[in-house]
This record gives structure tokens, sequence and C-alpha cells, in this order.
């Protein structure tokens, strides 16, 4: 019995072994497309020339888009990449306070409709894990207003 216990020891050790190989030739090399959902809170700031402030709380939630593409460089793990993200923003939120805004009589409204990013990434690869850092620009569509006042164009 004491044979047979080896023999099954000495397969599942082969059988690990064998799957840390495996796993550890992960190829990180590829682009990929992706699904993005989240959730927005926070609060937007209107000032005027005087410092007076009101500070509608904002929240929302976002979906978008995420495309990018990694090259893995050297079989020692190092992975560079690059990043698009494209989301529609329903992060929006009102306040009523009084200042010279005029919010004591109307409300001042912030609206996030959008967000884009293009961020580059470098990275290690150990397996199945890729530990990596970012950094990028990033540009979105917000619009401050005041309700029941009309639009003013400036410039």
């Amino acid at each position: 019995m004491r044979a047979d216990f080896m023999k099954h020891f000495a397969r599942l050790g082969a059988a690990l072994a064998l799957t840390v190989q495996v796993a550890a030739a992960q190829d990180w090399s590829g682009s990929y497309l992706g699904v993005t959902l989240g959730y927005g809170d926070g609060s937007s700031n209107h000032i005027n020339g005087t410092a007076e402030r009101n500070a509608p709380d904002i929240s929302g939630s976002a979906l978008g888009l995420s495309l990018g593409h990694n090259f893995a460089a050297s079989p020692a793990g190092v992975v560079f990449g690059v990043e698009l993200d494209v989301s529609s923003l329903g992060v929006e939120g009102e306040a009523t306070t009084g200042n010279s805004f005029g919010c004591s009589t109307t409300v001042c409204r912030t609206d996030v409709s959008w967000l884009t990013t293009l961020r580059g990434r470098v990275g290690i690869a150990r397996g199945q894990t890729l530990v990596f850092g970012t950094a990028g620009f990033a540009m979105g569509g917000v619009e401050a207003s005041i309700v029941g006042l009309p639009d003013v164009d400036t410039g």
C-alpha cells in the first residue's frame, strides 16, 4: 500500500511541476477589448471671483469600452502596453445655496457626460500575474451651469 501511495504522490508532484512550468510561460502579448462599468461620487466647486463657492454633490454611473495592446519585451517578464478607454457617464448633481451666483433663487448644476483616457503601461509578469504601473492623459466632458439662466459664450 505504501508503494501505491508513493506512486500517486510522485504523479501528483510531476503534474504540479508541469502546471507551474506552463503558468510561468504565460504570454502577455496581444490585443484585448473590455467593458468597464463603474460609479462616481464626489462634489463639484462653482467658484466666482470673490471666492464664494457652491459645491453640488455629484454621483452617477459609468459605462465604457477599453481597447489595448501588450508587448512582452523579454523572457524576463517585462511587459509594455498601451490602453484607450472611452466611457459614457451619468455623473451629475445640483445644489441651491445663497451666494452671488444666483443659486439662492435657481439651481447650480454639474454634469459629467464622458471620460476618455490614453495610457501607457510597464509591468513585470510572473505566470498569470501582471504587476504594472500606468500613466497617461485624460479628457472629460464637464458642464457647470446655473439652471434658468441663458447660456453665456465665454469665447
